[in-house]
């Protein structure tokens, strides 16, 4: 090899050593600043927001902020709600005729009436008031009056009268029919009894128990029929 080639190839590999050199430095930087970041205490994040403020901890983190909450909530007055749209249920039952779909012809037909002679009787009541502000006698008025509404009173006695025995009614018909269900499935059962035995005394208990019931049942379905018939 010539000298100048020789000198030319040396220069080359100085100039490659120099820059694996470089490399190995920069490298070294970088990794030295990483380690420097990680040995730096963290940042603190403040927040201005007087209203929600950030809280570092110990190790000099940020909580989270606290928010609170006011747990207590004013309950409403849920009874006395209920028993207001009760009353309005009621009421609306009145007005729509809905509690008397459960009375019997004859019972529709005396609540009516007496509910008209009533409706007749207060607006006498009402007329004669009037007349009273215009009489120099007004003591006949005021009896009249005072017979009208004692009327009124008997015959609004009578309406509730009649809306109580058919409340009784109507409960004594499901109570009869509650029997009558138990004693269909206790006739059932004797039969069973009657059937599947062998032995006479069992047959003869069990054949009178089922004609006893058949006979409740038909005494039960009679007097239903009695207190729906119209």
């Amino acid at each position: 090899m010539s000298f100048p080639r020789a000198i030319a190839k040396r220069g080359q590999s100085s100039y490659v050593c120099v820059i694996i050199l470089h490399e190995i430095k920069k490298e070294g930087a970088v990794t030295q600043v990483s380690k420097e970041e990680k040995n730096m205490p963290a940042r603190v994040i403040t927040n201005s927001s007087q209203g929600n403020p950030a809280i570092k901890n110990q190790n000099g983190g940020i909580k989270a902020p606290i928010i609170q909450q006011n747990e207590q909530i004013q309950a409403k007055p849920v009874s006395q709600n209920f028993q207001a749209m009760a009353i309005h249920d009621e009421r609306a039952k009145h007005y729509t005729g809905e509690e008397r779909l459960d009375l019997l012809n004859t019972q529709l037909h005396r609540v009516r009436e007496l509910q008209e002679e009533n409706d007749y009787l207060q607006r006498e009541v009402i007329n004669k008031e009037k007349a009273i502000l215009s009489t120099t006698d007004p003591l006949p008025l005021l009896a009249d009056i005072e017979h009208r509404k004692t009327m009124i009173a008997r015959n609004t006695g009578e309406i509730v009268q009649i809306y109580s025995s058919n409340k009784e009614r109507l409960k004594r018909v499901k109570e009869l029919e509650a029997q009558n269900s138990q004693i269909q499935k206790d006739m059932i059962v004797s039969q069973s009894k009657f059937i599947s035995t062998n032995n006479m005394d069992e047959r003869t208990r069990s054949a009178s128990e089922f004609f006893i019931m058949k006979a409740t049942l038909e005494r039960n379905l009679q007097e239903i029929s009695n207190l729906t018939k119209n």
